[in-house]
């Protein structure tokens, strides 16, 4: 009679549980909720700070953390002691004596025995045989004493078994435990005695079976996962589920860590702005800045000048094209723990940090916050250790001290500030930083500096970032942003004053500028949420910016009796010691302002020197100057070079007029002084910068107009009628660059005093030359209430675009430098003389006239249309400026039908596929403004966003789910990154939202999906034996690249064998994407074997994507008949993408091959000159052609003959003809005889004047009698001739006084193209 299998019901809450494998791991799903129990037990005792009790009288066993299914010989359990001892335990439910308990002994004793592991434990359950519990475990302890005596048989048979395998039984014993633990449901002491030790943790006792039910549960995606827990992920899976925890930190780990965190929090919830005592919220207010990787090395021996320079002119940085390089700022430290923050002045470093440290915290991670200088200070004059400082600091004000934490294994986070200014010492510092790194492996530190100052060599190692200012384009938004955040509780208010903040930044360019500067960018929000105007110029602006700085700035006890203006006057002299000193130090500028104020206020030497030292400290503690220190030398210097520059022209209006004069005459053409000049002008000087400009010289004279144009302060009517009459002398001038230069000022000379240019102006707009008459009318638009003769102006703005030309390249072959301003007074024109025909013409006759004046296609670029688009708003006309709505509007759409849709639903696939990995319950839906960093990760790290957008449509129709799971399966176990996390990001996204209730036409995941900071994926992380290969072949037949090329990544892990099967299998069944991933697993194999395979199947029939096969074998191929067949065949094929690999291939190959190879190259060329698809002649797509490179293959071999090479630069293609113009300018440089054939071809019309123009600007060395032909061109009947014969008029050819005559001559030319070169020659 067979014996019935009875369920075994002494279990835990079930859950679900994974089957036994051969492979071995967690067992059935009782003997699985036995071993999640106790692990459970041990979670809980490590979140308490209690001992778990299995190696009572052996070692202090509190748990810092706790791992499971580690692979090693406990595989189970393994936990991270207080005192750095590692404990594995292999958790055996219903054990009797037999193999099972043999294995487990043995593998536990070897781990001892090589010092794998601290201590083995043995845990068992009551059900399992007291034989085992109680005797044997009784006979261990004994036998670990050294005692041999009165053990039990089973005892005596372990003492056997460990000698057959040569280990030392007392070795062994004395680090061997086996405990009893009481984890079943009918026999549950052990859980009680665990959930006794949670009720210190729950602030609530009705919330700690709860808080049982949600660890056992999480116990089993441990398991599941093969994770990891500390006290923090404890945290925050209680936090996750509404638990309250205790608020007494004595209470163990988790309820000192959740002090700290709410204590962070506390202090980092809000943050103020210069000139505003409202707070703002740093979760919604913040604005978010950019930050890249910095991998530049930076040289060590920069001097402080040249630092300094770089450090002020940080916010000009150029930020990258893709916003795909910049990282998310909330995920620093995420994933590369130890790195450094570098960032120049004003650039957020500090608000950042504490953006930080509070992420951290709402992550229930414990947050150190740590101003480095004051830790430098506390180790240099206090004599404290760095972690003793650490603490002390990071810790005060919290009510929590260093004694209520364990340090070891919490996972601290560092967030330091201020590194540069430990200035010489901070190499302790940093010692200090990377010790407790080492010490601490699950640390995170995130380190700020700015650049000036800081030893990159110190910290070498770690990861660098750096800040780069906000885009200029954003600042409107960024200012919504923060005056939104002053406002809190009166919408109307904050929409008044973002109406206001936005029309101040809409007319002024400075302002979009200076507002890359998160500081800068909040002083501005503040301006405008106090309704101060910024006006339209830089002078005002910081006028606005000081005046608020002052505001701002209560007076501390040290400076309290010094005045506003010795504080202003200080500032002056300081300002104009540190632009004019070289690097001054902090006792320079302290001794200069001290003689102005011993002047001045009839001070005694040493009170001078005092006060000026009090107003020194007074600017640094408001921030607006800043001590600087690098490689030895230290300086004083303001935070924002302008502020130092409208500082020192506040100085200038307090010289003497003698004094100023002078000033102005030796700075006027010092570049580094403009801005100073131009505040001083504003200031009320700017008559007398005029009279210090050389008018004759045309560059003095726009800089006079420039500063008429942009001054806060009056020009005299004197100056500008002679401003307007020199700046209209160039103006209806030869010279078209330097009259439409000019003119842009005199437009905008115009905009603000337009009596001292519309007579001037009026009577040039009948003149001959264009460009006059296009100054005069761009001015006379913009004079305001000015009578206008309206018919002409109509006539002017039909006329005009077609006349002035604005395209960078001439007709004749050359660039015109004159575009830029030329397009910006016809625009300028346009806009202003479009609006006067809206407001004076009836709807009938603007709709007549208007869309004939901007149908000029030169006007047809999306800056035009950016800026006619209002006006027609505005008068609510609807037209099509030159087509631009279809090429721009709907270029810039993506929202195409299903495109948005088929995103989603590849997203929820996806996510749904990746969150199968874990079983979590209960996750919190991603808010709308939460990133999801681990998911992301692992998209970035599996090349995800490098794939087209066509893979949106890979899952809208059935696929393999099955082979899909096996490749993100595998991609998981290579990422390195915690898988549940991973997992458990994907599932908050489901959460959000469920496919059914998508298709909004918002592609809502990827706004959750940052760009973070992430090693790259390493595929050989994964043991291929779990991988099920099938599974993953079956995936390189997927529509999806992305799951393709994750799939070869893990096949490329495979032995030899088995790829060499899916290659061939592949190559049979496979074409075009599924191709190329045979050709990526072929890669692997050796090259014979390679070429066997791939080039057998290239002499098949051909299909799309062997091209793919082609350029594999490209390294491979030897100059023999075999690869000379394969050649022919692949360049003669339908496919152009296989017969330009297969060109590839030949031009490798070309650098060994005979000339026998030339042939068939040359039989191709000719095929493909005869197949190729017709080159576009008026613009277009370039079609595909193998022929450049078949041509660079045969010249490699037997250059083509000088004729040939002559046919060639006329052919239509232009890669064919770049490439041949190289090549044939290399011979003229070698050979005369072909020098003078060129000559003899150009002069008869047969080789272009463009390659003339090539020709002289590779400085070919042509003969004198040569010269002279090329001479003789300039006199050419062909306009184009004449100007590439131009070329010659530089000092390798000819002598100044021939070019000068040359020039000269060529000044008369009936080209304006010519004429403008040679004045530029001239001149």
């Amino acid at each position: 009679m067979k014996k019935t299998k009875h369920k075994n019901k002494e279990t835990a809450p079930q859950d679900s549980a994974k089957a036994e494998t051969r492979a071995g791991g967690a067992a059935t799903a009782s003997g699985m909720n036995f071993q999640a129990a106790v692990t459970a037990v041990a979670v809980i005792h490590m979140a308490r700070g209690t001992a778990v009790g299995w190696l009572d009288g052996l070692i202090n066993d509190v748990p810092v953390a706790v791992r499971a299914e580690t692979a090693g010989a406990g595989d189970d359990i393994q936990i991270e002691c207080i005192d750095g001892e590692i404990v594995e335990a292999q958790v055996k439910r219903g054990l009797s004596v037999g193999p099972r308990l043999w294995e487990a002994l043995i593998a536990l004793s070897q781990a001892i025995s090589a010092n794998k592991i601290s201590f083995g434990v043995l845990v068992v359950c009551p059900a399992s045989s007291q034989t085992i519990a109680t005797q044997l475990s009784q006979d261990i302890v004994r036998l670990g004493s050294g005692a041999i005596d009165r053990l039990s048989q089973t005892g005596v048979k372990f003492v056997a078994k460990l000698k057959e395998i040569s280990l030392d039984t007392q070795t062994v014993c004395k680090r061997l435990r086996i405990v009893r633990m009481h984890c079943l449901r009918n026999d549950d002491s052990s859980i009680k005695a665990a959930q006794a030790e949670l009720a210190h943790i729950c602030a609530r006792k009705d919330q700690v079976q709860q808080s049982w039910d949600r660890l056992y549960r999480d116990a089993h995606s441990l398991i599941e996962l093969k994770g990891r827990r500390t006290a923090v992920s404890v945290l925050q899976i209680l936090r996750s589920t509404a638990i309250e925890v205790a608020t007494p930190s004595n209470a163990g780990p988790v309820t000192a860590i959740e002090a700290l965190t709410k204590w962070i929090l506390s202090t980092t919830a809000e943050f103020f702005v210069v000139g505003s005592d409202t707070s703002l919220s740093l979760d919604t207010d913040w604005i978010k800045i950019s930050v890249q990787v910095s991998d530049k090395d930076v040289a060590n021996d920069r001097d402080l000048a040249t630092v300094l320079e770089e450090y002020h002119g940080w916010y000009e940085k150029k930020r990258p094209e893709n916003n795909r390089s910049l990282i998310e700022p909330d995920t620093l430290g995420l994933f590369y723990p130890h790195c450094v923050v570098v960032g120049g002045p004003g650039m957020g470093k500090s608000l950042l940090l504490k953006r930080l440290a509070r992420e951290y915290a709402k992550r229930s991670n414990p947050v150190l916050r740590i101003n480095l200088p004051a830790l430098h200070a506390r180790m240099k004059h206090h004599g404290s250790g760095f972690e003793e400082g650490l603490f002390s600091l990071g810790l005060d004000g919290s009510g929590l001290s260093a004694g209520d934490f364990e340090r070891r294994g919490q996972n601290w986070i560092l967030i330091c500030d201020s590194l540069d200014e430990c200035g010489h010492d901070q190499e302790s510092v940093t010692d200090g930083l990377s010790k407790f790194a080492a010490s601490n492996p699950g640390c995170k530190i995130v380190v700020a500096t700015r650049p000036v100052g800081y030893r990159r060599s110190l910290l070498h190692k770690w990861r660098h970032y750096e800040l780069l200012p906000l885009a200029t384009t954003s600042v409107p938004e960024h200012t919504a942003t923060l005056i939104s955040g002053l406002f809190p509780r009166d919408q109307q208010k904050a929409a008044a004053a973002i109406a206001f903040a936005r029309s101040q930044i809409k007319n002024n360019d400075t302002a979009k500028l200076v507002a890359r500067s998160p500081l800068l960018l909040s002083m501005i929000a503040a301006l405008a949420a106090n309704g101060t105007s910024i006006g339209t110029t830089k002078s005002r602006l910081y006028e606005s910016f000081f005046e608020l700085i002052d505001m701002a700035s209560p007076r501390k006890p040290v400076t309290a009796a010094i005045t506003r203006p010795v504080l202003d006057r200080f500032l002056q002299v300081a300002a104009w010691t540190i632009l004019t000193e070289t690097i001054p130090s902090s006792s320079v500028v302290v001794d200069a302002a001290a003689a102005v104020l011993a002047s001045e206020l009839e001070y005694s030497s040493l009170k001078a020197k005092s006060t000026a030292a009090d107003c020194l400290t007074y600017w640094q503690q408001v921030g607006l100057l800043e001590r600087v220190s690098h490689a030895n030398a230290e300086t004083i210097t303001f935070i924002h070079r302008s502020f130092a520059e409208y500082a020192a022209a506040g100085l200038l209006s307090t010289l003497l007029e003698a004094d100023r004069a002078k000033e102005f005459r030796s700075k006027i053409n010092q570049p580094s002084w403009q801005e100073v000049l131009n505040f001083a002008a504003s200031g009320g000087l700017v008559n007398e910068i005029i009279d210090a400009c050389d008018l004759a010289d045309i560059e003095s004279l726009k800089r006079a107009l420039s500063l008429a144009a942009e001054s806060d302060a009056e020009v005299s009517e004197g100056r500008l009628e002679l401003l307007a009459n020199r700046g209209f002398h160039h103006v209806k001038g030869e010279r078209r660059d330097q009259a439409q230069a000019v003119g842009v000022l005199l437009e905008r000379v115009s905009r603000r005093y337009p009596e001292a240019i519309f007579n001037t102006a009026n009577a040039c707009v009948n003149a001959s030359l264009p460009w006059t008459r296009l100054v005069a009318w761009a001015c006379l638009v913009n004079c305001g209430s000015h009578p206008i003769e309206f018919a002409a102006l109509v006539d002017a703005l039909r006329q005009l675009p077609k006349s002035v030309e604005l395209q960078s390249w001439n007709s004749l072959g050359g660039f015109r430098l004159a575009n830029d301003d030329g397009r910006e007074l016809l625009v300028s024109l346009i806009i202003a003389g479009c609006r006067l025909i809206l407001e004076r013409c009836s709807p009938e006759e603007s709709d007549e006239i208007v869309p004939e004046i901007l149908a000029a296609k030169d006007l047809h670029t999306l800056g035009f249309y950016e800026r006619i688009e209002p006006l027609l708003r505005e008068f609510g006309k609807d037209y099509d400026v030159g087509g631009s709505r279809s090429v721009f509007s709907k270029g810039l759409d993506w929202n195409i039908d299903g495109y948005s849709e088929a995103w989603e639903t590849f997203f929820h696939h996806l996510f749904a596929i990746i969150g199968e990995a874990s079983k979590a319950r209960n996750v919190t839906p991603v808010g709308a403004s939460e990133h999801l960093p681990y998911v992301s990760a692992f998209l970035q790290m599996t090349s995800f966003w490098e794939l087209p957008a066509s893979n949106a449509w890979a899952w809208t129709q059935h696929f393999d789910r099955e082979s899909v799971r096996e490749v993100v399966t595998g991609a998981l176990k290579s990422s390195s990154l915690p898988e549940d996390l991973i997992a458990r990001d994907a599932h908050r996204l489901i959460a959000a939202q469920s496919l059914g209730e998508r298709c909004t036409g918002k592609i809502t995941a990827f706004s959750h999906l940052p760009t973070v900071d992430v090693w790259e994926m390493d595929y050989t992380k994964v043991d291929p034996a779990i991988l099920d290969v099938r599974k993953l072949e079956t995936a390189l037949y997927q529509r999806c690249q992305w799951t393709i090329q994750v799939a070869v990544s893990l096949i490329r892990t495979t032995d030899t064998e088995t790829r060499l099967g899916i290659v061939k299998r592949v190559l049979k069944n496979g074409r075009g994407i599924t191709l190329w991933a045979a050709a990526a697993i072929a890669a692997t194999l050796d090259g014979r074997r390679r070429l066997e395979l791939l080039g057998g199947r290239l002499s098949e029939s051909l299909c799309s994507g062997c091209e793919y096969l082609m350029s594999a074998l490209a390294d491979d191929l030897a100059s023999d008949d075999e690869a000379y067949n394969l050649l022919s065949v692949c360049l003669a094929a339908d496919n152009v993408f296989l017969a330009i690999e297969a060109a590839r291939a030949a031009l490798r190959l070309s650098d060994t091959a005979d000339r026998q190879l030339v042939p068939l190259l040359t039989s191709a060329y000719g095929f493909w000159l005869e197949h190729e698809k017709p080159y576009p002649k008026g613009g277009g797509v370039v079609p595909d052609s193998p022929r450049a490179l078949l041509l660079e293959a045969i010249q490699k071999i037997e250059p083509v003959s000088d004729d040939r090479l002559f046919e060639l630069i006329a052919d239509d293609r232009s890669d064919i003809r770049g490439m041949s113009e190289k090549w044939l300018i290399c011979r003229l440089t070698k050979s005369n005889d072909v020098r003078n054939d060129f000559l003899n071809k150009l002069e008869s019309g047969s080789v272009k004047p463009n390659l003339l123009t090539a020709a002289l600007r590779e400085h070919v060395p042509f003969s004198s009698e040569q010269l002279t032909r090329i001479r003789s061109l300039l006199n050419s009947s062909d306009a184009r001739m004449r100007y590439a014969a131009m070329g010659v008029l530089v000092g390798t050819y000819l002598a100044t006084d021939e070019i000068l005559a040359h020039a000269e001559a060529l000044r008369g030319d009936t080209e304006q193209d010519i004429r403008d070169r040679a004045y530029r020659i001239h001149t």
